[in-house]
């Protein structure tokens, strides 16, 4: 008998407020494919699917995706970028991404909307990073470097990286690594046990969910960073590795303007 297909449920802004976070989610399972096609366990090859549902921005669209997710496209896993009440009780094992926060800064209208990055650049907003091109870490699933996926998602859509590309990639190689680790990943019990049990070296650095600081939950180290404007367009600059000395310095905090 043939190893039963699996099914990656992926739950993103791709519509409504959140939707420039939605361009990198819906992009990196595209890019990945290759890499997400088949998944070994125990000797046995299964083939692998990826669903991508729209949370339209919204807690109760997210939360209707998760269930469609479960109950029309079968999936064994499903992942989210977490807003405050989205993820409602599922009987499909979930890996949430960190719950995404807005800075307020003074606006400065020197840039035409909707260019954002730019503005950022204008007013040297200062922001917690917790990924960037330079960060020195490898994919699981293809060994790329950090630069790789910035670098393939700017030269295909034309606009700059987003921190949320290398969470999504390392939220994929958990699934992908949960889907090659359970004991039946079909099962969906299963995979989440093998999702709590997760210690894997991702894109964005070591991802320990046995470590606490609460059962299955993996903590990311941040860094110090701030957007300066340069010729050829904004940039998010490392200005402080304190808790990630691994991370290179790119860059000096400056006064905001």
């Amino acid at each position: 008998m043939a190893p039963p297909p699996l099914c990656i449920g992926v739950v993103a802004p791709l519509t409504g407020r959140l939707s420039p976070l939605g361009a990198p989610l819906s992009y990196v399972p595209r890019a990945l494919t290759p890499c997400l096609a088949h998944v070994r366990n125990g000797g046995r090859r299964h083939e692998v699917t990826v669903t991508v549902r729209d949370s339209s921005s919204e807690p109760g669209a997210a939360r209707r995706a998760v269930r469609d997710l479960a109950a029309e496209d079968g999936a064994h896993i499903v992942l989210t970028i977490r807003n405050p009440g989205c993820c409602p009780p599922s009987p499909t094992p979930r890996c949430p991404g960190a719950t995404t926060r807005w800075l307020t800064y003074p606006h400065t209208h020197t840039t035409p909307a909707p260019d954002v990055h730019a503005e950022l650049g204008d007013a040297r907003v200062a922001t917690l990073g917790c990924w960037s091109p330079v960060h020195p870490y490898r994919s699981s699933l293809d060994g790329g470097t950090c630069a790789e996926p910035a670098r393939a998602y700017e030269e295909n859509t034309g606009a700059a990286w987003l921190q949320p590309l290398g969470l999504a990639h390392a939220l994929l190689e958990t699934a992908h690594h949960a889907l090659a680790m359970a004991a039946d990943p079909a099962d969906r019990a299963s995979v989440a046990d093998a999702v709590a049990r997760t210690r894997l070296d991702t894109i964005a650095g070591p991802l320990n969910r046995t470590a606490g600081p609460t059962p299955n939950i993996a903590l990311l180290p941040l860094v110090g960073g701030q957007w300066h404007p340069e010729p050829v367009g904004p940039r998010l600059a490392v200005v402080d590795n304190t808790g990630r000395p691994e991370v290179p310095l790119t860059g000096d905090l400056v006064p905001a303007r």
